[in-house]
This record gives C-alpha cells, sequence and structure tokens, in this order.
C-alpha cells in the first residue's frame, strides 16, 4: 500500500507538469503549504493526538488534483505504512483520507 500511496502523488504531480492549466477555473484562491499543514495538523489534534510535525519527525509532499490539494505525510523515520494522504479543499475542509496500510 505504500506503493500506492506514492504512486498516488507521483501521477498527479505528473499529470499537472504535463498537463499545465492555462487558466484557473477554481473559485477560490490554493491555500499555501503553511495552511495545508495546519489543516492536517488540526486533524491530528482532533483525533486526540498532540503530534507536531518537524523536519525530524515527518516529510510533507504537496499537489493537485482538479481544484483540491493533496497532503502526503510521511512519518519520519519512514517504514511501511507510516504515511496518510488527505485531499483538502480550497476552503480548507477535508474531502479524502487515506491512511497508510
Amino acid at each position: 500500500m505504500v506503493f500506492a500511496g506514492i504512486a498516488l502523488v507521483l501521477t498527479v504531480i505528473a499529470c499537472a507538469i504535463a498537463n499545465p492549466k492555462k487558466e484557473d477555473k477554481c473559485q477560490l484562491p490554493k491555500m499555501s503549504q503553511q495552511e495545508l499543514i495546519k489543516v492536517v495538523v488540526t486533524e491530528f489534534r482532533g483525533r486526540g493526538s498532540d503530534f507536531e510535525p518537524t523536519s525530524e519527525n515527518a516529510r510533507f509532499d504537496f499537489a493537485e488534483k482538479e481544484c483540491d490539494h493533496l497532503v502526503r505525510i510521511t512519518f519520519l523515520p519512514e517504514r511501511p505504512g507510516g504515511f496518510e494522504i488527505y485531499r483538502i479543499s480550497r476552503d480548507g475542509k477535508i474531502v479524502e483520507y487515506i491512511p497508510g496500510h
């Protein structure tokens, strides 16, 4: 399943590079990486976790799909299933969550 998550992120990034949009048809502006991280940390806290991501314990990868953002967090040190993928709308709502397996 680790490979499925990696493949998803790489596919979305490759498609975005191969098919650059000439015009942004989305109604809301893009969120910054810091705003996206804040959404993920807020989700962690909502589940009762006090996890605070740093460069020592997590790596974030970002991509876009349609008008949404994809955020992949890999927990460090890396281990099988040690990741989560979030699809976040431009208004900051998590619309899809894929846990690592």
